[in-house]
């Protein structure tokens, strides 16, 4: 079976008025499916570039990206938006949540990127997730009502509505404390128990360093990988 990531010598070049800037180069690597990476490296090293290329948000100049087995530069902006909806789930740093929605409703907002799910499916697969991330007792609360680390659990919650095979995290512990910021943690964990793959953007080492494997950048290159 193929893995769910494979990068072929991509690059990614932004054009700017000073001089084009190099976000990513020759970069090479496969993730597996099931499997909990972290990528790491300085401010401007390339990891939001890679996370936003692997979410399909961004194309790559150079290269072959295949996702879960796809050619993805073949597929039409139609497809990648349905893939995006059905096949990744994004976690960030500032939660993305929307103010005037409950915690219920806030997680059943992913449903309208997916086809083929109904109301009373969406509902339940909510509820569920809900309670499985701990805030079932806060379900009709508003994001103005919890913390930042249970705001962070309602993106989860609503990453996972679709049962993706890859879930990317970018800095999503980085404006919490220190315990709250290893729950967070252990959820993600938990998330590739269940053979989804858990990409894992972070500058904490401590957290990096409790994952299978660390990719690490330097100017858009990849200049290390520890299992």
């Amino acid at each position: 079976m193929a893995a769910l990531i494979e990068l072929d010598r991509v690059s990614k070049v932004y054009p700017m008025p000073g001089g084009d800037v190099h976000a990513l180069r020759d970069v090479s690597l496969s993730v597996e499916r099931g499997e909990f990476v972290s990528v790491v490296g300085a401010s401007g090293s390339g990891k939001t570039t890679m996370l936003y290329l692997l979410g399909l948000l961004t194309d790559p100049t150079q290269g072959a990206y295949r996702l879960n087995g796809r050619a993805v530069g073949r597929l039409s902006d139609r497809e990648l938006s349905a893939i995006r909806g059905c096949e990744v789930g994004f976690v960030f740093q500032s939660y993305h949540l929307v103010p005037q929605l409950s915690v219920l409703d806030n997680v059943r907002l992913a449903a309208r990127y997916v086809d083929g799910l109904n109301r009373s499916d969406v509902k339940r697969r909510a509820n569920e997730l809900i309670e499985r991330v701990g805030l079932a007792p806060r379900i009709h609360h508003r994001p103005n009502e919890l913390s930042g680390g249970e705001m962070q659990r309602v993106a989860i919650a609503r990453a996972l509505l679709a049962r993706p095979p890859l879930i990317l995290a970018d800095e999503p512990t980085g404006n919490l404390d220190e315990q709250t910021s290893l729950q967070i943690f252990d959820l993600l964990a938990g998330i590739t128990e269940e053979g989804r793959t858990v990409i894992l953007v972070t500058h904490e080492a401590s957290l990096a360093d409790r994952t299978q494997r660390t990719i690490r950048l330097r100017d858009g290159r990849v200049v290390d990988e520890a299992a």
